[in-house]
């Protein structure tokens, strides 16, 4: 019998200005001449501390057992405007302190005839939010101005997997199992008992019936009916076929209806600081979805080495989307968006020589534009997306280097105004990347430093689409936060295998 085991653990301290500076704010005047004063510097200083591990033991050849434990414990400071500044001059700060757990069990492996997988996991996610006086003549906290809530989500999820193998026909089925609850002075629902408690369950079973026909073609038909505590019952059904045309390439096409309901979080968690203001919407819908797609993979070595690609043409209609729309300035709800559909086409590329790497994502998508159903433009917007990646991995060395580059052209953006969801345009902008790692002690222990968006990209601009909004949504912003700036890491995970 072998066991494997990592342990890995990170630090995180992110504060690029000092407090003082942090606590300045201006006032920013808009083309209309209509102004909102905001942080001259949004982002809020940082530390945050992890540990993960797994572990993973092996009962037999083909048996095994897992199991992975995270854990991250996070302070944010929300420093305030300087107050009254020539007599007594104090602020009203907010701390938030956040502590998460996940737990994760995991069987694989076979029994008798049947390949069985089983999953079981706990989440935990506990905030507590303190708002304080900050005295700047003694440089202390008035402990006489100190109030406190919290929030707190735990959710169970299990799942189970057996599969069977008939000659050319194979059976999957299963069943899976979530349950949420929300607790805390930042949880509302006035319908509930008790308004500081939430709670959800959801039921589902599935299966999926593939047959092969031949050596070339094969076709699955699967469902699943979800039974929510909330929404009632759901059936999505799907169906997919599988062409082998030659050695190199195979042709895919399918249909499926997807389904998914409101987490806890997004019905009923009010969650404000500068960074993150939204509030939950305990109306939302689950959003239901159809999504056609046909995609052709194909992989042959050229000069030697292998060389793989996947080109796919979707088209996908969503009733109740969920989206987060902005109905003040960076302050944000959880809504639905009663039509959206969407259409394009996307190239996976991948070329792999003898110590270098190189692959190329690209997505070319058509979005629904909810101005046409009062302007004369364009039904669908265009949004386009393409990630880039080298990886270096020099032979003899236990050392590799990867850069990475994200274009992101104008994508749509949500506001919310007078019960009305109005769209405008955030500019494209880029985002580049650098990690290096390096394996020490025959690659048990791993190494990893590298940079995060090396341009420093944090804004980009943002355009009405819609003329005739009202004052409302003309005071949103013009720019959008899009990234932290330029970062850097370290890290190091160790990796232990025994017998």
């Amino acid at each position: 019998n072998e066991f494997f085991a990592s342990f890995g653990a990170s630090y995180l301290k992110d504060q690029v200005f000092e407090d003082d500076s942090l606590r300045i704010f201006q006032e920013f005047t808009f083309d209309d001449n209509s102004a909102i004063t905001r942080k001259k510097y949004p982002w809020n200083p940082k530390v945050n501390q992890g540990i993960n591990s797994s572990l993973r033991y092996f009962l037999s050849d083909v048996n095994s057992i897992s199991f992975n434990w995270n854990y991250s414990d996070q302070e944010v400071r929300n420093l305030g405007e300087l107050r009254r500044p020539s007599f007594k001059p104090y602020a009203f700060d907010e701390n938030y302190q956040t502590n998460r757990n996940d737990y994760n069990l995991r069987f694989d492996g076979k029994i008798k005839n049947f390949q069985l997988d089983a999953t079981s996991a706990r989440n935990e996610f506990f905030r507590v939010l303190e708002r304080q006086r900050y005295e700047f003549d003694t440089q202390e906290i008035n402990s006489d101005q100190i109030n406190r809530d919290s929030s707190e989500f735990i959710s169970h999820f299990f799942k189970l997997n057996a599969v069977r193998q008939f000659n050319k026909l194979l059976i999957a089925a299963g069943i899976q199992i979530n349950q949420d609850t929300g607790t805390g002075n930042k949880v509302l629902d006035l319908e509930a008992q008790d308004s500081l408690k939430v709670n959800s369950n959801e039921f589902s079973i599935y299966g999926d019936i593939r047959y092969k026909f031949n050596s070339s073609i094969s076709s699955s038909t699967a469902f699943r009916i979800n039974r929510h505590s909330n929404y009632g019952t759901q059936f999505s059904p799907s169906f997919q076929s599988l062409i082998k045309v030659n050695d190199y390439m195979k042709l895919r096409a399918g249909y499926a209806r997807g389904y998914r309901s409101p987490t806890l979080k997004e019905l009923y968690i009010n969650f404000i600081d500068v960074n993150h203001f939204v509030v939950g919407n305990p109306d939302l819908r689950p959003e239901i979805s159809d999504d056609w797609n046909v995609s052709l993979d194909f992989e042959k070595p050229i000069f030697d080495n292998k060389f793989q690609g996947t080109l796919k043409l979707f088209y996908i209609e969503i009733k109740d989307k969920i989206i987060l729309s902005e109905f003040e300035n960076l302050k944000f709800n959880y809504t639905n968006l009663t039509n959206f559909s969407s259409f394009g086409a996307s190239l996976n590329l991948q070329y792999n020589l003898p110590s270098i790497e190189f692959s190329n994502n690209f997505n070319q998508s058509y979005w629904y534009n909810i101005t046409s159903e009062s302007l004369d433009v364009p039904s669908h917007s265009a949004v386009l997306d393409n990630y880039a990646s080298i990886k270096w991995v020099p032979k003899g060395y236990n050392f590799d280097t990867q850069i990475s580059h994200r274009f992101v052209g104008q994508v749509p953006r949500y506001i919310s105004s007078n019960n009305e969801i109005l769209q405008n345009i955030t500019e494209s902008y880029q985002l580049l990347d650098l990690s290096i790692s390096y394996g020490l002690i025959k690659n048990q222990l791993k190494l990893n430093v590298g940079v995060r968006n090396l341009l420093d990209v944090v804004y980009a601009n943002t355009n009405r689409v819609d003329s005739g909004a009202n004052h409302a949504a003309d005071t949103i912003s013009a720019s959008q936060l899009i990234a932290r700036g330029r970062t850097y890491y370290f890290g190091l995970k160790y990796n232990y295998k025994g017998n």
